[in-house]
């Protein structure tokens, strides 16, 4: 049996806020040739969020179910054929995804990494894609 994480998931496929539950039983992603797994410690709430959640954003619905576009996080693995590189285990870092960051751990394009700044919080970077923090 493959390892589990929660994720937040939506009671048949789509439907309003109140339909949102942890689901516990979601498989951990397996990295795919240039990924990495990372840790979700913050995600971003976006109108494609709530597009994916009420069964209206068709662009990713194949790609996961999972809702969440932005995060942040530590990388928790690479893949074992690739070598280590730029990224390294352990390192904090946030960026986009075509979806899934509404859940312990993520797959994430090397690509679309960006590395955490220290003087700014997970929760910060989580949401600053997407959402664009605001300190005003």
């Amino acid at each position: 049996m493959p390892p589990t994480m929660r994720a937040v998931d939506v009671r048949d496929g789509a439907g309003p806020a109140s339909s949102l539950f942890i689901n516990d039983a979601t498989p951990v992603p397996t990295v795919q040739p240039g990924e990495v797994l990372v840790r979700v410690k913050a995600f971003g709430i976006n109108r494609g969020d709530i597009l994916q959640r009420d069964g209206k954003y068709p662009g990713i619905a194949h790609l996961t179910k999972i809702m969440g576009l932005e995060f942040s996080g530590v990388i928790s693995q690479l893949r074992e054929d690739e070598p280590e590189g730029e990224w390294k285990v352990g390192d904090e870092v946030f960026g986009l995804l075509y979806g899934g960051g509404y859940a312990e751990y993520v797959n994430v394009s090397k690509r679309m990494l960006i590395r955490k700044p220290k003087e700014l919080s997970f929760e910060e970077t989580g949401g600053i894609c997407e959402v664009s923090y605001n300190t005003t």
